[in-house]
Order: structure tokens, then sequence, then C-alpha cells
């Protein structure tokens, strides 16, 4: 395992609420929501600690992201900004990014776009959408910050 791992699933996780009720995704611990995947999220909801619940997020988007998504082969910070953008918006568009062969920087502003869209109306005045925006301009500024020499 990338020591990178570590570094981005604590930021993920940071930036996720550590149990919400999604509309669109349903029930959501730590941004896994039930209804993109398929979990026992009723053992999930009976763990009685926060730190179990995000041991088992830590493993699930070790397991379901970090690993299928390569990031393990990606060059840093590609890897964290491929990894976040797979948990927010999620794979579909992570994929996309991945596949335009993008800097990380192009990436995050790639993702800024997706929550303007025109096409996704949904999002435009959702709930989330500042919390959004503001998650990736976040994601800039600490990598920003931790490649200054």
């Amino acid at each position: 395992m990338k020591e990178t791992f570590q570094e981005a699933v604590e930021w993920a996780l940071d930036k996720e609420k550590e149990w919400a009720v999604d509309k669109g995704g349903g029930r959501t611990i730590f941004g896994i929501t039930e209804n993109f995947y398929p979990i026992d999220f009723q053992k999930l909801f009976a763990m009685t600690t926060t730190e179990e619940r995000r041991a088992y997020a830590s493993e699930f988007y070790y397991r379901e992201i970090w690993l299928r998504f390569g990031c393990d082969s990606l060059p840093y910070p590609m890897d964290i900004v491929v990894f976040d953008c797979a948990i927010n918006p999620g794979p579909g568009v992570a994929r996309r990014i991945v596949s335009q062969g993008l800097s990380w920087s192009q990436a995050i502003l790639e993702r800024q776009r997706y929550y303007w869209k025109k096409n996704n109306p949904e999002m435009i005045d959702g709930p989330f959408e500042a919390g959004w925006i503001n998650r990736t301009l976040l994601l800039y500024e600490e990598i920003t910050r931790r490649l200054k020499p």
C-alpha cells in the first residue's frame, strides 16, 4: 500500500459526515451510500464508536476506490485527487477525468466544472453544492501547500 493512501483517506473522512441521509443515495456513513454500495448498513450502524466506523470506511475505500482506480500507480498528488473525486462526485466522473490524461490541477478544475454543468440542474441549487465546491478548493490548497519547497 502506498503511504499516501492513509493521507488521502484521513483527508476524505474528515470531509464526509459520519452519517447522513441523502435522498439520492439513501443512508450514508462517511460518504458510503447504501443505494450505490451493497454493504450491510445495519451492521455498520450497529458499530458503537466513531473509530470503528472510520476503520470500516477506510478499509472500504481502500478496496473499492484506491485499488480499483489504480491509485497506487498514480503519481502524487494525482493519486489523492482521483481518490477523492471517486468518492465525490463519484466513480464515473473520476474515470472520465483519469481518461483525459489531465494534470492534478486540471483534474480539480474539471471536477469543479462537473459541479456547475447545466446538464446537472439538481446539483446547481442543491443543498450540498457549496460544500462540494469548497471541498475541491480545500484539496487544491492542501496539495499546493504540500508541494511548495
